[in-house]
């Protein structure tokens, strides 16, 4: 027969509070967590299917339309590029310029970014300077472009 010492006596009456303690906290919360992830769950079921694959996205290309397109019209095996220009981009974030072409390479995959492309993603560039011969495939009237340019 085990030995009880008053050590071992204190030791689990400091587990037993420490159970009690962590019950009537995880009660105390439980309520509000519920409200919580309802709450989240509720925001996110309200989102169309477009912002969510977009997700992230939607803070770096600021029409969806343009990516939508690309992926429609450009063949799964063919190449792009993004060209961004000092133009007009409305409705543009600090992060279209810069992480555009990074969000288009996750987007569009498995078509791969290239440097001389016939597609061209076209943010805030003239079409004109792109290359000769070329011809706007889409555009939304705002800075962002489907271009194509001649083979």
């Amino acid at each position: 027969m085990p030995v009880r010492t008053r050590g071992s006596r204190t030791v689990g009456v400091g587990v037993a509070a420490c159970t009690v303690a962590a019950a009537i906290v995880a009660a105390l919360r439980l309520p509000f967590a519920v409200v919580d992830v309802d709450r989240d769950t509720a925001h996110l079921s309200s989102l169309s299917y477009e912002d969510r694959e977009f997700a992230a996205g939607n803070s770096v290309i600021p029409n969806q339309r343009l990516l939508y397109e690309a992926r429609a019209r450009i063949p799964s095996s063919g190449t792009y590029r993004v060209v961004t220009g000092a133009g007009r981009i409305e409705d543009a974030s600090k992060l279209t310029r810069e992480f555009a072409a990074t969000f288009a390479t996750y987007f569009l995959m498995p078509r791969r970014p290239r440097e001389n492309a016939r597609w061209v993603l076209c943010l805030g560039c003239d079409a004109r300077t792109v290359a000769p011969g070329t011809r706007t495939v889409w555009s939304d009237g705002a800075g962002s472009s489907l271009l194509e340019t001649p083979r």
